[in-house]
């Protein structure tokens, strides 16, 4: 007899007063699409938004995504984010104290950590791929539709809805 266990993973919202961005890239020939979901703790999409990077490396890809993130976060001034991401070299690599490492992605982790330190109230989070799927779906629908910048909300590809988040949209 096999037992098939259901993932029960559910994106769960950031505190009250706080927004969370998911982030993920896809990678392919060197081509990597990056997909931010920006969610406020009701759980409304605020804004969906990718962007195109040309790299050589997965790790790059996913950390590129984070940068994007923190992009968006600085655009809005927004001192009380969590970033998610599930891609847990990044999140190591970004957390960790030192950068004694030689990955390609060191110069990508080295803005992220100096954009960090004028916004101490952020924080970087793992998450599985199951919390992360509307990101990640963003991201891969972005790469076939070549689409790059802001998702009108209306707009947003129907597949983002996915990771137990609320499908709903607001604006700040």
């Amino acid at each position: 007899m096999q037992v098939r266990t259901i993932s029960t993973q559910k994106w769960k919202p950031p505190a009250t007063d706080w927004i969370k961005i998911n982030v993920d890239s896809t990678f392919f020939n060197g081509v990597a699409f990056s997909g931010c979901i920006i969610r406020n703790h009701n759980g409304s999409i605020l804004q969906a938004y990718s962007q195109k990077h040309q790299c050589l490396d997965s790790l790059v890809a996913e950390c590129l995504a984070v940068l994007d993130g923190c992009a968006l976060a600085m655009q809005l001034n927004a001192k009380k984010v969590v970033f998610e991401a599930d891609c847990l070299n990044a999140i190591t690599l970004i957390n960790g104290v030192s950068l004694n490492t030689f990955w390609p992605a060191d110069p990508v982790v080295e803005r992220i950590k100096r954009a960090w330190k004028s916004w101490p109230l952020w924080s970087f989070s793992f998450t599985h791929r199951g919390n992360n799927c509307a990101a990640h779906n963003l991201a891969f629908c972005s790469s076939l539709k070549n689409f790059v910048g802001f998702y009108p909300l209306n707009s947003i590809p129907l597949n983002v809805f996915c990771d137990g988040g609320y499908p709903i949209v607001d604006s700040f």
